[in-house]
């Protein structure tokens, strides 16, 4: 790992560079060498940010522990008064040109909070209660409504689901015994003082300096602070040399990027926990919970970490290390301290539940938790104005603010789990100790939260989900700029290193196919013109939930036929959407439908019922039977709830929603692993889909042709900012889809055509080219089309590792004037840059000058040019010199509705 020359030693050695004849900008450029570069403009066989962990290292703070580092982003866990352990700092190193704090690493912190919390649920079968005053469904029902105050860190539930005589208790536990006793005060951070004042959370029966003690009472600091109840301290760490992955994959599979590395390099940390005691609470909370939880229902974790190399990232999960050994408290008298509300206040509760096991449930887990601040966090103001607003009545009130520079995600969507910043105001004391009268009003208190957004409620004993249990992933980017394009770049980078079978990118064709002839035809057609995917369209005659022996072999035999001339084969399929209930896809039987909360069934199928055992059984037996190497994988599960209690996989509602997305993950990770190309218009890339749905409406299809165009191009133009060209589709309509007639479709008019092709392939995003064929061979038309078609796809072949790179926007498309977007790509060997530009409108703009920056390309002194080498007017290439901003103007001669190509290649002085 490359380090930094400290800021004067820079200002220094240029002066002194100068001083001996050298010109500024040259000793400029010589002190860059010395310095850590950009990591966007890295190669992927650099290694100036190698990611490590560093044992038994101590910092500026006075402050020891444990580092993982890769240069740009370092995350620090202290051992302090071992074996306490938590996060005491998390830096990033900005590498943009720009910034304030380029070189220098930057703490991303302002107050410390646990590494994870669990809340784990259980349910008492009661066999009597009793309680002054009052029957037992009605204390029930107050401890229930009672249990926020009367069981700190714990909450007592009637079960609206069984018998008045069952009580369902939670508990949450805290990943760490690190404390730090600065008043509760979290508006910032004090690292002068922080060595002083953290401690660890003593053992039972211990005082804050961890001597015994005959009291159970321990409070922390002056706001009356308790200490949790269930702590998970520190037992061993280890450290994994390779990033493990879930499946197995190879760089350069359908033209995907050939230099990507998988796994992604860099180093995994993990952290393995156990609640070794109740540690230290009030009299009256140890009580409580000593008796209605054991020890032993308390499973060990493993908190897991991976930093990947050159780039500031990092990704963090846990597992269960040990499942519950089952332990219970059945059988004893519990006695819970009443509350006034209860009843007579000197009379306690008392309940005998019975001996039935006791299922331990995890009903939620915060995997991260950052107590960070603007501009790393989102901002919060009090008191204060969030960047960019001016006065009420501004126009851009109530509009996005530029986003946190502290990037974060989750592995899981669909309902299952999210990050998001809170507002963390109320949480921090200041001196005043009064909500209404604090004194902090200026800061901005952002704290990242990352948990399950439903359930997952899931058993901890070894019975369910194969004894095995791991949380969704979060992933951390530590952007270092709020400038658009930068900050796109960096998203995609991240992209292209975790999930590079993205890149993947066949040119497909959605074949609307009713026999054996019109498939052959087809097929034929896409060869001559460069197609390498036929996808059985919906509309088409192809059934893949089909068990008929000879339907499956004609599928087949038309398989073998397309391979033959190096064509593959997919498949369209409605799987959950609106397979249920009177859904308009192929219908299922009704007892496999979701289920409301009122019990009345919807449109979708449920995905943890029976219909998944036979729709997977379908899926798996056709590939293995035809050879089928895609699927396009329609209406996936989508995160929606399911409270049926009869359902194979799923309990009921709490645990639906985590089922059912365990079974689509589970079956996009087999066909990832079977080398299937999976397409899906949701979020399933990290378990292996490889293309997701652009953020176009289905009806912009049916509008006339240019228009159609053009909104086609604005919606692509956006979405290039958030997905690498090769991660969404658009589409196509060949022949009609919803509806417009001739007016909306393409199959005829070979103008239109090559501006769809141009600016789809010109993105290096696939399109739905959905038709009966390709061309028609008749006609003159027909032959035009083909050449439209040979003309891009050659075009896209020669160029296509800069083409499926992401994008710097140039211009957004309004038909006022000419919009383009410019690729690059700084690991290219030749091709470091290609634009797109495409003149929409009836005017000729005579010499205009298009201005292309080409920092991002990683050149630095001269470029060679070659301007419309498939359009209009091309020019012999030319070499330019870079101006001071990197930049260069190429002047184009646009005509009316004209299309240009700028490819921008490398020198033997670059």
């Amino acid at each position: 790992m490359r380090r930094m020359l400290p800021p004067r030693a820079t200002a220094f050695l240029s002066l002194l560079l100068q001083l001996f004849g050298f010109i500024p900008s040259v000793a400029q450029r010589w002190i860059e060498s010395k310095e850590n570069p950009d990591w966007l403009l890295q190669q992927s066989d650099d290694n100036d940010y190698t990611a490590q962990v560093v044992e038994n290292v101590c910092w500026d703070d006075g402050l020891c522990g444990l580092e993982l580092t890769n240069g740009l982003l370092t995350r620090r866990w202290t051992l302090h008064q071992q074996p306490a352990f938590g996060t005491v700092d998390l830096l990033t190193t900005p590498t943009a040109q720009h910034h304030p704090r380029r070189q220098r690493p930057v703490s991303l912190l302002r107050a410390l909070e646990p590494e994870a919390t669990l809340e784990l649920q259980k349910k008492i079968p009661i066999l009597s209660l009793s309680f002054s005053g009052t029957t037992a469904e009605t204390t029930a029902r107050n401890l229930r409504a009672e249990s926020d105050h009367k069981l700190p860190d714990d909450h007592v539930d009637q079960d609206d689901d069984d018998d008045d005589n069952t009580v369902t208790i939670s508990l949450t536990c805290r990943v760490g015994d690190l404390m730090h006793d600065n008043g509760g005060f979290r508006a910032y951070l004090n690292r002068t003082q922080l060595r002083d004042q953290l401690y660890a959370i003593p053992l039972r029966n211990h005082d804050k300096n961890n001597n015994a003690t005959d009291s159970l009472e321990f409070i922390v600091g002056d706001d009356d602070e308790e200490l949790p109840l269930c702590v998970y301290r520190y037992v061993t760490h280890r450290v994994v040399p390779r990033i493990q992955v879930d499946f197995d994959w190879q760089p350069g599979t359908r033209h995907s990027i050939p230099t990507a590395h998988w796994p992604p390099r860099g180093v995994g940390l993990e952290i393995e926990f156990q609640v070794l005691d109740w540690g230290a609470a009030t009299a009256t909370t140890t009580t409580q919970n000593q008796e209605l939880w054991s020890a032993d229902e308390i499973p060990s974790i493993t908190l897991h970490y991976e930093m990947y190399d050159g780039i500031p990232a990092m990704a963090k999960w846990l597992s269960r290390t040990s499942a519950a050994s089952g332990g219970s408290t059945a059988g004893k008298t519990i006695t819970v301290e009443s509350r006034e509300s209860l009843g007579n206040p000197d009379d306690p509760i008392e309940f005998l539940h019975d001996d039935d096991e006791e299922t331990v449930l995890l009903k939620d887990a915060v995997v991260e938790r950052i107590a960070s601040y603007p501009p790393y966090g989102a901002y919060f103001g009090h008191g204060s104005a969030a960047p960019y607003s001016f006065y009420n009545g501004e126009s851009g009130g109530g509009v996005s603010q530029p986003p946190p520079l502290l990037l974060a995600l989750t592995n899981q969507k669909n309902g299952m789990a999210s990050c998001r910043w809170k507002d963390d105001f109320a949480s921090s004391n200041d001196t005043s100790n009064d909500p209404e009268t604090v004194h902090d009003m200026g800061a901005s208190e952002p704290l990242l939260y990352c948990n399950y957004t439903h359930g997952p409620y899931i058993q901890l004993q070894d019975d369910e989900n194969d004894g095995t249990f791991a949380s969704f992933k979060t992933i951390l980017l530590a952007t270092d700029s709020t400038d658009p394009e930068r900050y796109s770049l960096q998203k995609q980078r991240l992209i292209q290193t975790l999930l590079p079978h993205t890149t993947e990118n066949p040119i497909f064709f959605h074949a609307i196919v009713h026999n054996d002839t019109q498939f052959r035809n087809i097929v034929d057609q896409m060869q001559q013109v460069g197609f390498e995917m036929l996808i059985y369209s919906f509309g088409s005659s192809f059934v893949l939930e089909s068990d008929n022996t000879t339907y499956i072999e004609t599928i087949k035999s038309q398989i073998d036929y397309a391979k033959a001339r190096g064509i593959e084969v997919g498949g369209y399929d409605l799987i959950c959407l609106q397979r249920g209930h009177g859904g308009y896809g192929d219908p299922i039987p009704d007892e496999w439908s979701t289920v409301r909360d009122d019990g009345s069934l919807t449109p979708d199928a449920c995905y943890a019922s029976d219909w998944v055992d036979n729709l997977h059984g379908y899926i798996y037996h056709f590939l293995e039977a035809t050879g089928l190497s895609n699927l396009e994988l329609d209406g996936p599960y989508g995160g929606g709830t399911c409270s049926a209690t009869n359902h194979s996989h799923h309990r009921g509602r709490e645990d639906s929603v985590y089922q059912q997305n365990r079974l689509q993950s589970e079956l996009i990770l087999k066909l990832r692993n079977k080398g299937v190309y999976v397409n899906a218009p949701d979020f399933y890339f990290f378990q292996g889909q490889n293309r997701g749905v652009m953020g176009y409406d289905e009806e912009q299809y049916s509008m006339p042709r240019w228009e159609q165009l053009t909104i086609s191009r604005m919606g692509l133009y956006d979405d290039l900012y958030r997905f690498l060209p090769t991660q969404g589709w658009m589409f196509l309509p060949l022949s009609e889809y919803h509806a417009g007639g001739d007016a909306a479709t393409f199959q005829n008019h070979p103008q239109e055509l090559e501006w769809a092709v141009a600016q789809y392939l010109g993105a290096g995003t696939a399109a739905a080219y959905r038709g009966e064929r390709v061309y028609d061979e008749s006609t003159e038309t027909g032959q035009k089309i083909k050449a439209v078609f040979q003309k891009w796809i050659g075009f896209y072949n020669r160029h296509r590792q800069v083409l499926i790179q992401p994008v710097v926007h140039l211009q957004r498309p309004t038909m006022q004037g000419w919009d383009g977007w410019f690729h690059v790509h700084p690991a290219g060997d030749v091709d470091v840059g290609l634009a797109l530009i495409f003149n929409p409108t009836n005017r000729h703009f005579e010499q205009e000058a298009v201005v292309l920056p080409l920092y991002y390309t990683g050149l630095k002194d001269s470029a060679q040019v070659v301007v419309n080498e498939v359009g209009e007017r091309p020019r012999a290439p030319y070499k330019d010199h870079l101006h001071r901003d990197h930049s260069i103007a190429v002047v184009l001669d646009m005509a009316p509705k004209s299309i240009h190509t700028i490819v921008v290649k490398r020198t033997d002085e670059t």
